[in-house]
């Protein structure tokens, strides 16, 4: 049963509710009366009701501080306030404080009954969205590891969560991750797991054996997340206030290793680590900074803890080695030709940069990285072209060239996607094209007569004039000029077979200066002139 405390100063009204509304009917009890606002409060401390009908005037407190201490101390209750005028103050204040009801007197006794039950109704469907959204938190809470993995794999992957949203400071909330603090990626795996492990049952064990023992080694540390990435890759992501981590995390990182030792595991872990990173944001970026120091395990051994800072500055000091940001000028060049889809120059600039390649024997990390680079940002064009392509393709990609064991393979891989995107691109481009120049004829077509140029065409179809001059030039064969005089003289055509016209008034109809400039326009495109056409109009046609 539902307590309802009744607070009025006039006592015929108090006895009429208490007796006259069949309160066990509305599953409810009367736990108390009170006759003014003081004792009202007292009551409410007392009894804590679920529903409290109370009156707005009377001694000490009224309505309205009685509904706000009732509110206060249980959200759940419902107040209805009784009036016996209508006053848009207390009307007001009553919703601002979240009051259930507000009822003039006199009290109509069936309407009293009707509004109770729907305070009843209301607090039941209110209590039953508490305990479901207390079961979700409790369930939630259980599994948090789990989706909080879920969700940092995602954005670790791919650059944005399942929504196709970046990770938000809400969703920093949700997964109980820190805001603002900088963060370091650790990248992990086994060392030539194919190569020692050909059983595919000893290999998952091994893989499982990996993921719960480093799962409960994370488990109680508030700093690190343990997020399984693909295949046998691993990552930990490690949020810090400090400003100099190397230490804490290659302890780390030599504390999984010798973990894993105590398991008898066959093989050796090596552990590679992005850079510092300010943003959650950021997570793909690191992901791929730490893939590309972790291919440096071809030159440093199984085993290694390789920190991104580290083989980068490396790889800059190393004399006659070829800088990646040359490479990563030459991917521009196929992305700006992949942008404009021209297929020709995409695969002349693909073969130029895998043949520096051959020709550098530039090691396969870096391959490797210029290769995730290059698909990194054809995938974004794939976003934004809104050109369907599932996760599971998107993730092919990726681990296809991370397994690519020779520069011809990340080729042949990059090559496939990059010229099957400019195809795509070329294709959605033309169509583009072609719906613009059809705007185009059709506004020459409609306007012929009236004085055009460029810049009354850029403000018809809000095109740069000067874009729409190498369009028309390039999808038609012809200039503005030339086009705009073609469409003149194909109208004019049709006025001449009207002998009513006179070849002065034609020329002014189409839209030409004058009549001699009319004629010579028209017999340098026709071979004839105006009064010749009209002349042979029958034989013409």
């Amino acid at each position: 049963m539902y307590k309802v405390l009744i607070i009025d100063d006039e006592a015929m009204i108090r006895k009429g509710l208490r007796e006259s509304v069949p309160w066990t009917d509305i599953e409810c009890e009367v736990v108390g009366v009170a006759s003014n606002g003081y004792d009202g409060l007292q009551a409410i401390d007392q009894w804590e009701p679920d529903i409290v009908v109370t009156d707005i005037k009377m001694p000490g407190y009224d309505g309205i501080q009685v509904a706000e201490h009732a509110i206060q101390t249980n959200p759940l209750a419902k107040v209805i306030l009784l009036s016996g005028y209508s006053e848009f103050e207390y009307a007001r204040k009553a919703i601002q404080l979240g009051v259930f009801h507000f009822m003039l007197k006199p009290t109509v006794y069936e309407e009293m009954k009707r509004v109770i039950a729907d305070a009843v109704r209301n607090i039941k469907s209110e209590e039953r969205r508490s305990r479901e959204l207390a079961k979700f938190r409790s369930e939630f809470q259980q599994q948090l590891h789990m989706y909080r993995s879920i969700f940092l794999r995602k954005i670790i992957l791919n650059g944005q969560s399942d929504s196709g949203a970046q990770a938000s400071d809400d969703s920093l909330r949700l997964y109980e991750i820190p805001l603002e603090r900088d963060f370091y990626l650790i990248v992990f795996k086994p060392d030539e797991l194919d190569t020692f492990i050909d059983k595919e049952e000893e290999k998952q064990y091994w893989m499982t054996s990996i993921t719960s023992s480093v799962e409960q080694y994370v488990s109680g540390r508030s700093s690190c997340y343990f997020v399984p990435l693909k295949d046998e890759w691993f990552s930990i992501v490690y949020v810090t206030e400090e400003e100099e981590c190397r230490e804490a995390i290659t302890q780390i990182c030599e504390e999984i290793q010798s973990l894993q030792l105590t398991h008898d595991m066959p093989l050796t872990l090596s552990f590679s680590i992005s850079r510092r990173k300010p943003r959650l944001a950021h997570l793909n970026q690191a992901y791929l900074e730490a893939v590309d120091a972790i291919q440096h395990i071809f030159y440093m051994g199984a085993g290694s803890i390789i920190f991104h800072a580290d083989v980068s500055q490396a790889s800059d000091k190393e004399d006659g080695s070829v800088p990646y940001a040359y490479y990563s000028e030459c991917s521009k060049l196929i992305i700006k030709a992949l942008q404009v889809g021209d297929e020709e120059r995409c695969q002349q600039e693909l073969s130029d940069l895998y043949q520096s390649f051959t020709k550098n024997q530039e090691r396969p990390g870096v391959v490797r990285a210029v290769s995730v680079e290059i698909a990194a940002q054809v995938l974004s064009f794939v976003v934004r072209g809104h050109i369907e392509l599932d996760f599971n393709t998107r993730e092919k990609l990726f681990n296809d060239i991370m397994l690519c064991e020779t520069s011809e393979g990340c080729f042949k891989i990059i090559e496939d996607v990059v010229i099957s995107m400019v195809r795509e691109i070329y294709k959605q481009t033309k169509t583009r094209h072609k719906k613009v120049i059809e705007q185009i004829i059709g506004l020459l077509q409609e306007h012929y007569s009236q004085n055009i140029s460029l810049e009354w065409l850029s403000d018809q179809v809000h095109l740069n004039s000067n874009y729409i001059s190498r369009l028309i030039k390039k999808e038609t064969k012809e200039t503005f000029t030339d086009l705009l005089t073609n469409i003149r003289i194909e109208q004019a055509k049709k006025l001449l077979q009207n002998p009513l016209y006179k070849i002065y008034e034609i020329s002014g109809m189409t839209g030409f200066e004058d009549s001699h400039y009319f004629s010579v326009k028209f017999k340098k495109i026709t071979g004839i002139s105006p009064s010749e056409y009209r002349d042979h109009y029958k034989e013409l046609f």
